[in-house]
């Protein structure tokens, strides 16, 4: 017969072995499982750094080696695209090693919003959702409560910038807030500027404008009217590419509406979490706005009431570029070539604009 002692110690035994074991067992497992997970998959969060044409020979050897079409079983459809993308432009900035010059830099901070009550960055990209955005951040924050009363110099004001930091913030918050940027096919972006500043309005700065490109017109002698507000997309589009290469604070105020979005944003020296773009951005904003906390029931706040529809719509594009030559085409995609190198934007197969283009 076992003593008192022994039978004790005989069912501590039994317990350990039929219900601790076990449990032990499963939190091993489980704690490997997410170990070797995280290990194969990217990170939504940023690397931060804020210039990373610092970056060694050996990490973008590293990039051009990652595999874009990777499969992600753990992340949504909407995870896996904000990936790819962030992966796709990685791979094509490694081929750019220019530093920025400290006027690009100094533009770049001006242009970046920062919402500090979501921890946010939003570099904004003019026809690119930016003032839908700007209302969606600015009406969670309880900044604006109507957004129809709200004009795009208010919104402007409302929000702190980047250049505003002094250099030790500024890179605190570049490190530990998210970023993001919306981007949009060029020429269909190109088109929307047009319309929206010749066709639409009929303001002082429209004025200021239309006399600007007037006025190179004429130095080329190519003006076929005498109406100073009546300005041809060719017209627009020589000016536009006459002003592509001059110095930021030489150009028009108003060339930001179709300045390139490299040069907006500077996405091969700021890594940005979320690369948005306007033929995705329902998806893309609801996905972005529940990572930052808004509430499940909130939407992009659009300031275009056609904002959610495909503004960018391959036909619209032709139409208006169909009026052009294609030397006058060329010149136009000659503006925007980098941002189809870096977004990989292709153009629709069987269209004139393909060959021009590729």
């Amino acid at each position: 017969m076992l003593s008192g002692k022994a039978c004790f110690l005989l069912l501590v035994a039994v317990v350990a072995v039929c219900y601790i074991v076990p449990v032990v067992i499963h939190e091993v497992g489980s704690t490997l499982l997410q170990r070797a997970q995280s290990r194969s998959l990217p990170s939504l969060s940023l690397l931060s750094s804020y210039d990373t044409s610092k970056e060694s020979d050996a990490n973008c050897t590293k990039v051009k080696q990652s595999s874009i079409n990777a499969t992600f079983p753990v992340l949504d459809p909407i995870d896996k695209r904000f990936v790819e993308r962030r992966e796709s432009i990685r791979l094509s900035c490694s081929k750019y090693r220019k530093p920025m010059t400290n006027e690009e830099r100094n533009f770049v901070m001006s242009n970046i919003m920062i919402d500090d009550f979501h921890r946010l960055l939003f570099c904004q990209v003019p026809k690119a959702s930016s003032s839908s955005w700007k209302n969606t951040l600015l009406f969670l924050t309880g900044k604006i409560q109507d957004i129809e009363k709200v004009t795009s110099p208010q919104r402007q004001k409302l929000f702190r910038r980047l250049s505003s930091c002094q250099p030790k913030e500024r890179e605190t918050i570049l490190k530990s807030y998210k970023k993001m940027m919306v981007s949009r096919e060029p020429l269909s972006r190109f088109i929307s500027c047009y319309r929206d500043k010749f066709l639409h309005v009929n303001t002082a700065l429209r004025k200021d404008l239309c006399r600007q490109v007037v006025k190179h017109v004429d130095s080329l002698e190519k003006r076929h009217t005498t109406d100073v507000l009546n300005v041809s997309l060719s017209e627009f589009t020589e000016y536009a590419h006459h002003t592509a290469d001059w110095p930021i604070n030489k150009q028009h105020h108003l060339n930001n509406d179709w300045r390139p979005m490299i040069t907006m944003c500077q996405p091969c020296h700021i890594d940005y979490d979320f690369y948005a773009d306007v033929t995705t951005i329902g998806e893309d904003s609801r996905r972005i706005l529940k990572v930052i906390g808004a509430p499940d029931s909130h939407q992009l706040q659009w300031s275009n009431p056609s904002g959610n529809t495909s503004v960018s719509d391959q036909q619209v594009v032709e139409s208006y570029l169909s009026q052009m030559p294609t030397s006058l085409l060329k010149k136009v995609v000659d503006i925007y070539k980098r941002d189809y190198e870096i977004f990989d934007y292709k153009p629709a197969q069987g269209t004139r604009f393909e060959k021009t283009i590729i």
